[in-house]
């Protein structure tokens, strides 16, 4: 097995919507002044340690990467530092600072904001996904994460969760209204619920048949 050792370079930001994205710099800007100071170790990094190499694994890359980062890079007097080594200043000033890392591994995440339907169904992405019929009208904040879909009411509260589809429909049952009826006409019960029989009702091929009356 060959790795390839053309290193990807990029220079990331986080957006508001908590993604992380490539952001060009204006040439003279503050923010290319600070790309230039990073990427001017590139060509260290590419000519000491890329450059001849061949490994047998992806496992071997990275343990000669660390060998070399500690014993090479790390040792090397930088002028940048006033001929300090990386690795001493980095032991002296920062280690202690460092923080543990998170109990949880970092999650990938997208939101969106839509607007609930008449049919108690909020788009994201390429799919639909119901919520309580309270909610028809309202917009509403989705998270999308892995394969779970979760929307969140104004207040923080999460209203919904489905699993990811790329298309479709995901529809949970209880989100719609169910009347039951006593026999002596009064109203019984009330809950959410939904059939399938109707093909008009809410739209879309979701339908929102009431029960009908005399049933237990």
């Amino acid at each position: 097995m060959r790795v390839s050792t053309k290193p990807q370079v990029g220079s990331l930001h986080r957006g508001r919507n908590g993604l992380n994205a490539l952001r060009p710099a204006r040439f003279n800007s503050c923010a290319m002044s600070g790309a230039l100071r990073v990427e001017r170790q590139m060509p260290y990094v590419r000519d000491s340690w890329w450059r001849g190499r061949e490994f047998a694994s992806l496992a071997q890359m990275q343990s000669e990467a660390a060998r070399w980062s500690q014993e090479v890079a790390g040792l090397r007097h930088s002028r940048a530092l006033g001929g300090g080594q990386p690795l001493r200043v980095f032991e002296a000033l920062e280690a202690e600072a460092l923080q543990p890392l998170p109990p949880r591994a970092f999650e990938l995440t997208t939101w969106s904001i839509g607007t609930v339907g008449v049919d108690a169904h909020l788009k994201v992405g390429k799919a639909l996904y119901s919520v309580p019929w309270r909610l028809i009208g309202r917009r509403l904040h989705a998270r999308t994460a892995g394969d779970i879909v979760q929307v969140f009411a104004n207040d923080g509260q999460v209203v919904a969760t489905h699993v990811r589809r790329l298309s479709g429909r995901s529809t949970d049952f209880a989100h719609y209204l169910l009347v039951t009826w006593n026999q002596t006409g009064g109203l019984r019960s009330s809950r959410l619920d939904v059939t399938t029989r109707l093909g008009g009702g809410l739209g879309g091929g979701v339908g929102g048949e009431v029960a009908g009356a005399g049933s237990a």
